[in-house]
């Protein structure tokens, strides 16, 4: 996709629309300064600083003070910019079966709740919902929430899982533990075995024909 952007209008003719900022060259410069600015949000977030300033930002991103106020006129901007690279590090890798996806689930919750930038954001949460930063931090894991309630329902759809479950209180059965360990210091014991716990917890409420 280039510089020219353009949408279909009635009767199948094409017309050009000016991009808005930000928009241009997604995969040029646009993406470098985008990509630059969020990786710096997220370092300052990662040290626990939600209050630096856009002087702060210039210089740690090495992107122009004045650029950023342009395409980011808001902190919130910024926060959500932020979240949206951050999120995409949750990944799992799906597999056949409800018993290897109750792993997978369990695993990559572990792994992403316990990253550094993540753990600060969750003890901000936890400290006060109520900001800004943090109510857009709900906002941007409610998508991750929905794709493993997916990863439920079509357990459910095959007959792995019971219909009459709510999906999101399987989830949140596995997500509160977690969080509450990764948030608050997990206390002496042994993390392997509660993480198999949790699988196992997970794994209880399949179907065994």
């Amino acid at each position: 996709m280039g510089c020219l952007y353009i949408r279909r209008v009635a009767g199948g003719r094409m017309a050009n629309r000016k991009p808005r900022v930000g928009e241009i060259r997604p995969g040029g410069r646009t993406s470098e300064v985008r990509n630059a600015v969020a990786a710096a949000v997220l370092d300052f977030i990662k040290d626990g600083n939600f209050r630096f300033s856009y002087q702060d930002l210039a210089e740690a991103s090495h992107i122009h003070r004045t650029t950023i106020y342009r395409r980011w006129p808001e902190r919130a901007d910024l926060m959500r910019e932020a979240m949206r690279v951050h999120n995409r590090k949750f990944t799992i890798k799906t597999r056949e079966s409800w018993h290897d996806n109750a792993e997978a689930i369990v695993r990559g919750l572990a792994r992403f709740l316990s990253n550094p930038t993540e753990l600060a954001i969750n003890r901000a949460l936890f400290a006060d919902p109520q900001t800004d930063e943090s109510r857009i931090a709900i906002a941007y894991w409610e998508p991750i929430q929905a794709s493993l309630r997916d990863i439920v329902v079509r357990a459910q759809q095959v007959g792995e899982l019971p219909v009459d479950l709510d999906p999101q209180a399987l989830i949140m059965t596995l997500v509160s533990p977690i969080l509450v360990n990764t948030v608050l210091g997990a206390p002496p014991g042994d993390e392997k075995k509660f993480i198999e716990d949790l699988i196992a917890i997970a794994r209880s409420h399949g179907i065994h024909r």
